[in-house]
């Protein structure tokens, strides 16, 4: 806990048919949703990218009923160039590198962009963890 109060983080983990949110106080999970997603409906809109205003609406709807004011958003995964895994600051090299589908075209490239639009509009910090690109799997 800061002096302000207990930090409140809200957490996106796009999939390819679904997107799950939580949010966290502190440590501590308020709330969580999962929104499913037609396949056939997010066929019609071609690739992920033409899907982002979409999920993003649906984003906000659920944070707009359920979610305080933001100390962080944090999106999980997202294909980048290769990195060492951990929390990253999002920045607008990652950014364009996931707009660019650097590594790959996934669901998952959605999230720091998502991430950062919920961010700016919440006037908070925003990261991405556990990329996909991490380069320190297993062979």
């Amino acid at each position: 806990m800061t002096a302000q109060g207990p930090h409140t983080i809200l957490v996106v983990n796009p999939g390819s048919t679904s997107t799950k949110m939580a949010l966290y106080e502190e440590e501590t999970q308020l709330h969580s949703h999962v929104l499913r997603h037609d396949p056939g409906m997010l066929r019609r809109f071609g690739g992920i990218w033409n899907q982002y205003e979409f999920r993003l609406h649906q984003i906000r709807e659920w944070t707009h009923a359920s979610v305080p004011r933001l100390s962080a958003v944090v999106g999980i995964g997202g294909l980048f160039r290769p990195i060492p895994g951990g929390t990253y600051r999002v920045t607008n090299r990652m950014l364009e590198d996931a707009r660019a589908n650097l590594q790959g075209e996934h669901a998952s490239q959605l999230g720091c962009a998502r991430a950062h639009a919920q961010a700016a509009k919440s006037k908070c910090g925003v990261f991405i963890v556990v990329p996909d690109s991490v380069d320190e799997r297993e062979p």
